[in-house]
């Protein structure tokens, strides 16, 4: 059980780092399908059934929000272009935006 939790943890960590949210529902939907599959493949009673997955939803999720974390501070630690148009510097808010993601901002 352990070793399921600690994968959790490090898909949720991979999934942090490169993509957002609607990932992290998906896989948790899988967590739990397959946990409900696999449990009483494997004759684990009631409660350690139930713990199989709320445990692996937990390390997923908190591996996603350390993820998020670290893409940030890497984001903000890469030296930030010049917007060529108004000779600006970009805000701190637009550190953890990536180039390649719609800003809410600018709604594209």
């Amino acid at each position: 059980m352990l070793w399921t939790f600690a994968t959790c943890g490090v898909v949720g960590l991979l999934l942090g780092l490169r993509f957002r949210a609607p990932s992290v529902i998906a896989a948790s939907a899988i967590i739990v399908v397959g946990s409900a599959a696999v449990a009483p493949l494997i004759g684990l009673p009631f409660w350690p059934a139930l713990a199989l997955p709320l445990g692996g939803l937990c390390a997923l999720q908190s591996g996603y929000i350390v993820g998020l974390m670290l893409w940030c501070a890497a984001s903000r630690a890469r030296p930030q272009p010049r917007d060529a148009l108004s000779d600006r510097e970009p805000s701190d808010a637009e550190g953890c935006v990536p180039a390649s993601r719609p800003s809410a901002a600018t709604g594209h």
